[in-house]
């Protein structure tokens, strides 16, 4: 936006008359780089110069033969300035955050008579030409980054990039300069004038203080001296600069005899170009790289000098630093020097010292003949003749000796190598666009694009922390799991890597050739992490053509030795490996990475024979004493132990390989099982076809050991087919792959069974007889499976279930990818059993027109489950699955019934829920805080005060609606379908949150659709019909009177037709009492927090009276409980109320119910535990009825709906109480209460309760 006005007086008097002219123009929102780029196409501005849009203002005042002109402008950077045309000066001033400047030219302008006297267009033009007399310029430097003034925006890039980090020169001080402009001999211009710098500093390394010089400019030469207040601060210049030939004949700058000394305190530089610019030096000496701080060098600069004589070809130079350091790589020293003769550049020994290392590198580069070297120092900085460029690359050398040096010292190499490949956002956001483009243009689906990815990289990504429910659900191992839960292959870090090396490397290259290596290296004491390495040696040679040929590669890690020798990747190999005593448990961290592995328990010792289980009762009793006298001794946390001997060759061309391995584990131990030959072989041969036979036989000493054999043939060509994935590849290997056909075959016998159950977690076997026969045949698309599996009277351990699978027998077809149950029989316990039948194909959407009718039926009869921290008691289910293995259709029934379902399942093994009364009295003795996670949060809700109320109970029942999450997604793999799927819960079943939450549950749900919380359908009601919570402060009893439930399925209201309800939310109806303070929650589970109403239950003389408490409110009264239960009356902690409410919380309870004709009843009992409160007391000699009476007992008969009896026994402080209770209901408005209770003052207590509407119950 531009705006002006303004007045001219164009009349002759106007010439001289200081008011002919008021002229003003402002401007705003402009852009600058737009109206450069208009004028100057070409320009291209840096980041930092981009200052986005500006205002200014332009003013002439004045007559019209001396007008004044005023310029200013402000840019949206900060930066600000003005400029003054004057007929006898120009003064400019700018101001910016980094610099300031003020400075002005003093002119000698033509007479008025000489300007009127210019008629023609020639001599205005040069009388315009300024003459200028002197000048004077003030800067002041504020941090002001030359980098980007010197460099385009790619090449600051680069240079972050190669330091891994940001680079900057930064200058500070100041300049003044002012002189007056003479005529030299020849009548050109000449400057001189005075110079003066103070505190000139480029980033913290100081220049000079205060120096005073003088400076004389020419056409062509420049000098400048000066000298500082101290005799080590001086400044020589004398640059004779030819003039500039014309470009157009390939000219350049021609250089006269020039030199530049500068002396800074230690700091030294020179320079100079003699003889027409084919004699160069340089040399700058002294110099603390910590004050200069470029990116993260450090260090003292020494000495980097250069001398080039062009005339003859010939140059040398050398560098020194002392105590050298870049990003975490430091040394002692780094010194060595360059030679240049003619077309060879040789680096001389470049030496780095460190404390325990030293590394010597020698090289040579030969330039190719097409390259044409300068002859001046002028081509060197004129344009480069781009018909010089080499056509190839010239030949190298490079040579790497180390007499000594020590690995940790070069670790922080490797971050460095990290740094340099580091992608800056901008490059990151460019080749994300580039990706996704390619993407697009492929027409690859992003969906199985990132589920193939997280497929693949699974086993080798690092792990998030997870939740404690993800922890359960990914890391649940039943008792039997090994230290090793998490998944993945985790390497230890690189510093941690130790040992000492020696050796020489030398390489070759270039000139369009073949690239070849020498090498010689041998260590000693190598350390990473747990692993280590005595000893090592690599000797040998590669090439770009001939690949690798090895003389020696020899490891030593105590017994264990790897020897390799041969030729590799080249058309005629012949390498073979030899590999002795090596530990199977090294490779820990792989075995850690395969699924199959990651469930396997950790491998026993292989030399004390297991004793066989045995079902008998002394058997038992047996093993009982043998694990009372300590855990077996179990190879550290890998699955797998025992000594690999290996040897293998080589042979074939590098595109047709072929060769044979084989592999023998001795003292082989897999988890559990300990193994008596552990071998197999495999064969490559050059048709691309790899036979293998495996065989593994388990040690046993009292029956037939049983083997497990695996052999046969697999066409690897097919393999490789599969894995391109192109259509051209699958057109011309077709017919090959029905010719050539893999043919697999699987035997296992017997006591091989231990072997294959070792991998997993839910089952183990013990002993039994067993034959599973299995082959696979066909090709590589269309396989065919056949098999069968025939097992009788095995003995099986579950850790989930509460005995052993006895009995087990099994009969088994697999054929044309059907599975057919014959018959799966066990007995568990003495009641329990489980029987499996039917049939069903392997793949879903397998064309099987006989089998459409084919299920599967599980049969499950009073079974004894004891699943740690889920669910302990009786499980009786009658299953069918439908569909296929590979998709199940799961429906039926389920019931839970006779135990205990516990709401913690992500507690750990240190901190679970406690199943016996030996485990509570157990826990008891740890410290608060390893109790897991109930009394914590228990403890934090009531000391949070009066605002976190509402927040805790949330997180508490968000945790418990998680634990129902993951029972709902354990009960199948991800590809199971529900479909009308039964879930009953009781007789008997109790829910247990440990030392805070006890409920009794009843009821029935029916699942429906994926089995996944977020799209299954579960509909059904729960009944809670008994229960307590403990909260230490107010112990909250579910209320009777009330209809406590927990409905799954479409709230009232809300069912509407044709939508089927998905999710966990069920509506919540739950009523608690604990004295005179009332808890009810009416809503979704979800939203539990919002429908939360406690209410303050009081005694007044019309009856009771029912007050709503707010958040605020309730937490003060449940803080002003916990401080009566556990404080005296002088504010000190009462041991003795400490002591029975954790009495109170720690008994378990036995709660029984039933009714005879009107007449209901009601008991609650527990363990008594005499003397325990008393320890003089003898409780067989007690003639006190009461005294029989178990702490914390509790009976209530009610005679129909008029008259009810109550009696409670528990620990008051230090006393016993036994409280008597009638309740007798007059009518249907007026009751009367009878309370007697045995403590003294032994009140006695007759109320009447009024009501103003009819009580009904």
């Amino acid at each position: 936006q531009l705006q002006g006005s303004g007045k001219m007086n164009v009349s002759p008097a106007a010439e001289f008359d200081p008011s002919a002219l008021d002229i003003i123009v402002r401007g705003s929102d402009i852009n600058q780089e737009a109206i450069a780029k208009r004028f100057i196409p070409d320009v291209i501005l840096p980041m930092e110069l981009d200052t986005g849009l500006s205002s200014g203002s332009f003013a002439m005042k004045g007559a019209h033969m001396s007008p004044v002109i005023d310029t200013s402008f402000n840019i949206s950077n900060g930066t600000s300035g003005s400029v003054t045309f004057q007929r006898e000066s120009t003064s400019v001033q700018i101001r910016s955050p980094q610099f300031e400047v003020l400075g002005s030219v003093y002119l000698q302008p033509p007479s008025y008579q000489d300007v009127k006297k210019a008629v023609t267009q020639s001599q205005a033009s040069d009388l315009a030409k300024p003459n200028f007399t002197g000048g004077s310029m003030n800067l002041n430097l504020n941090g002001l980054d030359v980098i980007p003034l010197l460099s385009d925006d790619d090449s600051v890039r680069n240079l972050s990039k190669s330091a891994g980090e940001a680079v900057r020169l930064r200058v500070n001080g100041r300049v003044k300069l002012e002189g007056d402009v003479t005529k030299d001999a020849e009548g050109g211009p000449h400057f001189s004038g005075l110079l003066n710098l103070e505190n000139v500093r480029l980033n913290q390394m100081k220049l000079y203080r205060d120096l005073k010089g003088t400076v004389d400019l020419t056409g062509q030469k420049v000098s400048a001296h000066g000298k500082g207040m101290r005799p080590d601060e001086t400044l020589d210049i004398e640059l004779d600069l030819k003039a500039m030939a014309d470009s157009s004949e390939g000219g350049s700058i021609r250089f006269g005899d020039s030199y530049v000394n500068l002396r800074c305190g230690r700091i030294q530089g020179s320079g100079s170009v003699m003889e027409e610019g084919t004699l160069m030096d340089f040399r700058v000496a002294n110099i603390k790289l910590d004050d200069l701080e470029l990116a993260s060098l450090r260090g003292e600069l020494q000495e980097v000098s250069a001398a080039v004589n062009l005339n003859t070809q010939t140059g040398r130079g050398r560098a020194s630093i002392l105590a050298p350091k870049y990003t975490g790589l430091q040394g002692d020293s780094l010194s060595g020097g360059f030679r240049w003769e003619k077309d060879v550049f040789r680096l001389e020994k470049f030496v780095l010292q460190q404390q325990n290392s030293r590394y010597e590198v020698q090289g040579e580069y030969v330039l190719p003949s097409s390259f044409k070297l300068p002859s001046s120092a002028g081509e060197l900085i004129g344009p480069v003749d781009g018909s010089d460029a080499p056509g190839n690359s010239g030949r190298w050398r490079l040579r790497l000796d180390a007499p000594f040096a020590e690995i940790q010292d070069l670790t922080p190499l490797g971050r460095l190598v990290q740094s340099v490949n580091n992608q800056f956002p901008a490059d990151y956001e460019r080749a994300k666009s580039a990706f996704m483009g390619a993407l697009q243009s492929a027409s690859v689906r992003l969906n199985d694009w990132n589920e193939s990815l997280d497929v693949l990289l699974a086993p080798i990504s690092p792990k998030k922390p997870s939740s404690t429910i993800g922890e359960h659900r990914h890391g649940y191992n039943h008792g039997y799991g090994s230290g090793h839960g998490e998944a993945g292959l985790h390497f230890p870090a690189l510093q941690t890597c130790q040992g000492f090396w020696k050796g020489s490397i030398q390489a070759f290259g270039g000139g369009d050739g073949a690239t070849s290596c020498d090498f010689d290296l041998r260590g000693q004491n190598w350390q990473w992490g747990a692993a280590s390495l005595d000893s090592f040696i690599a000797k040998g040679s590669g090439h770009s053509e001939d690949g690798v040929q090895l003389q020696e590669f020899v490891l030593n890690a105590g017994d264990a030795k790897l020897l390799v020798r041969g030729s590799f990747l080249n058309d005629n190999q012949d390498a073979t490996l030899l590999l002795t005593d090596f530990p199977v448990n090294t490779l820990r961290p792989i075995f850690q990475a395969v699924p199959a592995l990651q469930h396997t328990a950790p491998a026993v010792s292989a030399h004390a024979p297991e004793p066989t289980a045995s079902p008998l009762p002394l058997g038992i009793i047996a093993g009982t004493i043998n694990r009372m006298s300590g855990p077996e001794q179990t190879d550290e946390t890998s699955p797998i132990s025992g000594q690999l001997f290996m040897s293998g060759s080589l042979r074939g061309s590098k595109d047709s390989p072929s060769g044979d391995v084989t592999v023998r584990v001795y003292d082989a131990v897999v988890g559990p099982t300990r193994l008596s030959n552990a071998q197999a072989s495999a064969k490559l041969t050059e048709g691309k076809d790899m036979t293998f036979d495996v065989n593994i036989v388990p040690l046993d000493g009292q029956r037939s050991s049983g083997q497990i054999v695996a052999s046969g043939k697999v066409p690897i060509q097919a393999l490789e087919s599969r894995a391109q994935g192109g259509s051209q590849a699958a057109d011309t290997t077709t017919n090959h792959e029905q010719e050539r056909e893999i043919d697999v075959s699987l035997n296992v016998q017997d006591g091989g069974m231990a072997v294959l159950t070792s991998l997993s977690p839910n089952v183990r076997w013990k002993q039994g007889i067993a034959n599973l026969t299995a082959t696979v045949a066909g090709t590589m698309e269309r396989p065919v499976v056949r098999g069968e599996a025939l097992i009788s009277k095995a003995l099986l351990d579950c850790p989930v279930l509460k005995y052993p699978l006895n009995l087990v027998s099994a009969d088994i077809r697999c054929e044309d990818d059907v599975i057919t149950v014959r018959g799966i029989d066990a007995y568990v316990g003495r009641k329990g059993r489980i029987r499996v039948r039917g049939t069903l194909p392997l793949r879903h959407g397998a064309s099987h027109e006989p089998l459409t009718n084919s299920r599967l039926t599980f049969d499950l009869n009073q079974l004894e489950v004891k699943a740690r921290n889920m669910y302990t008691g009786q499980v009786d289910a009658l299953l069918t699955a439908r569909d296929s293995v590979e998709r199940p259709i799961i429906g039926g029934s389920m019931r839970f019934s006779r135990g205990s379902l516990f709401l913690n399942p992500q507690a750990q093994d240190d901190g679970g829920a406690p199943e016996s009364f030996e485990d509570m009295t157990s826990m008891s003795q740890k410290p608060a805080e390893s109790l897991g996670p109930s009394v914590s949060k228990v403890f934090t809700l009531l000391t949070k005060g009066d605002s976190g109320l509402t927040t805790q109970l949330e997180s508490a029942m968000k945790s418990e609606m998680e634990a129902v999450e993951v029972i709902v997604e354990d009960a199948s793999g991800s590809n199971a379908v529900l479909d009308g799927l039964a879930i009953q819960f009781g007789p008997d079943l109790r829910a247990l949150y440990p030392l805070v939450m006890n409920f009794g549950v009843s009821g029935e749900l029916v699942a429906s659709g994926p089995a996944h919380p977020d799209t299954i359908s579960v509909t059904g009601t729960v009944k809670l019909p008994s229960g307590d919570i403990n909260l230490l402060a107010a112990q909250f009893e579910l209320d009777r009177e009330h209809e406590n439930l927990i409905l799954f399925g479409p709230a009232p209201g809300e069912q509407t037709a044709g939508r089927t309800p998905v999710g966990i939310d069920p509506m919540v109806d739950v009523s608690l009492n604990s004295g005179d303070l009332k808890v009810s929650i009416t809503g979704k589970a979800s939203e539990w927090s919002e429908h939360l109403m406690m209410q303050s239950i009081g005694q007044g003389s019309t009856g009771i009276d029912s007050e709503k408490l707010d958040n605020t409110e309730a937490a003060k009264l449940l803080e002003s409980k916990l401080k009566a239960a556990l404080l005296a009356d002088n504010g000190q902690i009462a041991l003795s109320k400490l002591a029975g409410n954790t009495m109170a919380t720690f008994m378990p309870k036995i709660e029984t119910q039933g009714s005879v004709g009107n007449t209901k009843w009601r008991l609650v009992s527990a363990p008594s535990v005499p003397g325990l409160l008393d320890p003089s007391s003898d409780s067989s000699t007690s003639s006190n009825v009461l005294d029989f009476l178990a702490l914390g007992a509790e009976m209530e008969v009610t005679f129909g709906n008029r008259l009810q009896a109550a009696m409670v026994r528990k620990l008051r402080e230090s006393d016993i109480m036994t409280k008597w209770t009638l309740n007798y209901k007059l009518n249907s408005k007026l009751r009367m209460q009878f309370d007697v209770s045995s403590v003294s003052p032994y009140a006695k207590t007759l109320t009447f309760q009024y009501s103003s509407s009819d009580d009904t119950t």
